[in-house]
Formats: C-alpha cells, structure tokens, sequence
C-alpha cells in the first residue's frame, strides 16, 4: 500500500485523530475539569482556551520532565526493574491503565465512528513500520 493511499472507508490519520479526541479526550477532559476542579467552559472559546492551556501546561511539564530525567541517569531503570521484582512484574498501576484500556474499547465498539477512527490509526501506524523496517 503506497503511503498516500488508504483501504476504502478508513479515515486519514488527521480525521482520526479528531475523531478521537472529540470522542474520547475532550469529554472526559471536560468532565475532569468541572468534577475535580469546578472548571467549566460555557462557551466554544473557553473551551479552546482550555484545550491551549493544558497543551502548554503539558508542553512545560514533559520538558521539565525530559531534564530531571537526563540529571538523574540511570537510576530509573534500576528502580523499575527493583519494582517489577516486588510486584512480580506487574506493577499496579498497570491494573488501572488496563481498566480504561477496556473501558475505552467498550465505549469505541458502540460508536462505529470511535471504532473506525482507531481502526484507521492502527492500520496506518502499522503501513509505516513496515515501510521503515523495509527501509
């Protein structure tokens, strides 16, 4: 499959995306907002407004992130590796992440269009490893 072409009915990975995060990101955003923190945007500005300063908020916290990681070394992996151990390769957050994996897969199999977006962004994500492993 060339790289401009795609199987019939599956979105390009831009509508998927915006698909998704209308579906999925946006609505538990907002909902996470007005339930935790009293947040609520009454208009469609507010809540561009919103969405722009989490993406800058984000933005800072990985590259804070990024150089607290590169002061600490190799300690990380140690630790993890000390974690896995103690949990027995499981640790338990992984449980909760599993929990809205499967949450997030239900609600997308009872919306044709969630389902379809994910579907797209999947078969593309693997149409391009297999180019660059052919590369």
């Amino acid at each position: 499959m060339a790289a401009d072409t795609k199987p019939q009915g599956l979105l390009d990975a831009d509508a998927a995306y915006a698909v998704i995060h209308q579906r999925v990101y946006a609505p538990r955003f907002l909902e996470k907002l007005a339930n935790d923190y009293g947040v609520r945007a009454t208009t469609q500005e507010q809540m561009l407004r919103l969405f722009d300063m989490a993406s800058r908020l984000r933005q800072s916290y990985d590259a804070d992130q990024i150089k607290q990681a590169a002061a600490r070394g190799d300690d990380i992996t140690a630790a993890y590796a000390a974690m896995d151990q103690m949990l027995g390769g499981s640790a338990q957050g992984d449980v909760v992440q599993d929990r809205f994996r499967k949450a997030a897969a239900a609600n997308g199999a009872r919306d044709p269009e969630l389902a379809r977006a994910v579907l797209s962004l999947q078969i593309q994500s693997q149409a391009g490893a297999q180019q660059a492993a052919a590369a």
